[in-house]
């Protein structure tokens, strides 16, 4: 359990942070990436608090979060990083060119998972070991697994700033 909350918290505080350092200067697909890395990061610390029990569930806002990373996942993700797009302020590892399948199965991965967050709001929140499709399970679940999605790609594929 603890677990999820420190990815989930790590995942959304560095992204934001950096960010809005890292946006001065940024033009181009370079400032829209960032601004959808923003957008992401943003949704998961919102939703964070109703993960953890802290606020109500809402199953709503739930999907409604997890629509907005989904939207962000996938082929629009692998959009925002054309070839010689690495160029400062981006934060961008060249790894992801020299590893485009990775990348691009992290941003699918991303994608599927906040899908089926969206899929799974109705299912609120819930304890134990998780089984089954992740539309099945709890939302806070999950959740977590989109957490790791954000944080195994960064981990690989972004330059640490901090």
């Amino acid at each position: 359990m603890m677990e999820w909350k420190a990815i989930s918290a790590g995942c959304a505080l560095a992204l934001v942070a950096s960010v809005a350092l890292a946006h001065s200067g940024a033009k181009g697909v370079v400032k829209e990436r960032m601004t959808a890395m923003k957008d992401m990061a943003g949704t998961m610390k919102a939703m964070a608090p109703m993960m953890r029990g802290q606020a109500p569930y809402d199953a709503a806002a739930v999907r409604d979060g997890a629509a907005r990373i989904a939207a962000h996942g996938g082929d629009a993700m692998t959009r925002l990083f054309p070839e010689g797009s690495g160029h400062a302020p981006s934060e961008v590892k060249p790894e992801v060119w020299q590893d485009w399948q990775a990348f691009s199965e992290l941003a699918a991965e991303l994608e599927a998972r906040a899908t089926a967050l969206g899929l799974a709001a109705d299912n609120g929140l819930g304890t134990g070991t998780p089984a089954g499709p992740l539309a099945e399970q709890p939302a806070n679940e999950v959740f977590v697994q989109v957490g790791r999605s954000c944080s195994a790609c960064h981990s690989r594929f972004r330059i640490e700033t901090d």
